[in-house]
């Protein structure tokens, strides 16, 4: 098998309607929401190469007191506490109510949709390889 390494992690793109959805439901969870600044680069990973694909959120939330490091021993335990349980039951349950705002309102999807065609450049090089060869 030939390959090709291409992009291997993308920006991640926040599509701004699933973004203001979630923090909405979140929110109502008694989750604080932050929105980061505007421009404000949010990293790249896998989720990145899928936000290239479908509009995406990655969502963050809190599990771990002010000030402590992502990827630390401090966070990894955070993580695994009742705290961090919590985070991500209010964050699941965020995730599918955003869902039902999107399917029980189909402006929402379509402003989606719109936002994410205008954010992503279908003509970009990397769109047009097949990155796996036989």
């Amino acid at each position: 098998m030939k390959y090709e390494h291409a992009m291997h992690y993308a920006q991640r793109l926040a599509n701004p309607t699933l973004a203001r959805l979630f923090g909405e439901n979140i929110g109502r969870l008694g989750e604080d929401v932050q929105e980061p600044a505007p421009g404000e680069k949010m990293g790249s990973s896998d989720m990145g190469n899928v936000s290239q694909i479908v509009p995406s959120i990655h969502p963050y939330v809190t599990i771990a007191p002010p000030g402590t490091g992502g990827h630390t021993p401090e966070f990894a335990q955070a993580s695994i506490s009742s705290w961090g349980d919590q985070a991500l039951i209010r964050s699941a349950k965020a995730m599918a109510m955003t869902a039902v705002d999107l399917v029980t309102q189909p402006q929402l999807m379509q402003q989606a949709k719109d936002e994410f065609s205008d954010m992503v450049d279908f003509d970009a090089p990397w769109r047009k390889r097949r990155f796996f060869h036989k």
